[in-house]
């Protein structure tokens, strides 16, 4: 999205959100509920999903809706979605928990960097955490200046000069 703000501006980011928009809200039944959480994020809650097979469907007719491009001041607009997905109650009792549950596999569905659908797994939540752990160590020791890098130059020991590499 970021990049389509860059390369085409802020109406046309605004035009690509209104079209997702709408082929979300076209995509899904009366019943279930399309909303904007942020930026270029947005929540589907699907309601009595009848079986596995009829949520995968939907699934593709929103990965087919959301891949075709979108038209502004004739220019064709590439688009594309990470989507992840929880289901209820096995990823959360809660929409927090949901939501959240969602967030992660979304994020593991865009590292795929292939418009992906991503199920939430418990093993995905570790990993996140490990992530963030690692993260929250590295700013805690930045902010105690406790870190120390050290540089070991690679020189050929037939020529005695540097080398870029072993």
């Amino acid at each position: 999205f970021k990049q389509i703000n860059d390369s085409y501006g802020h109406e046309a980011g605004d035009e690509v959100l209104k079209a997702v928009a709408q082929r979300l809200s076209e995509s899904v039944r009366d019943s279930d509920t399309v909303a904007r959480l942020s930026g270029d994020e947005f929540v589907l809650v699907l309601v009595n999903q009848p079986s596995m097979r009829y949520t995968l469907r939907m699934i593709e007719r929103l990965r087919t809706a959301l891949a075709q491009p979108v038209t502004f001041d004739h220019t064709e607009i590439e688009t594309g979605a990470s989507i992840g997905i929880s289901m209820f109650p096995h990823d959360g009792a809660n929409a927090l928990e949901l939501v959240r549950a969602a967030d992660v596999a979304m994020y593991h569905a865009k590292a795929a960097r292939q418009d992906q659908a991503y199920f939430f797994s418990s093993e995905m939540k570790s990993t996140t955490e490990a992530k963030q752990t690692m993260e929250d160590d590295m700013r805690s020791a930045l902010a105690r200046d406790a870190l120390l890098l050290r540089y070991q130059r690679w020189v050929g020991l037939s020529t005695g000069r540097v080398a870029a590499r072993p």
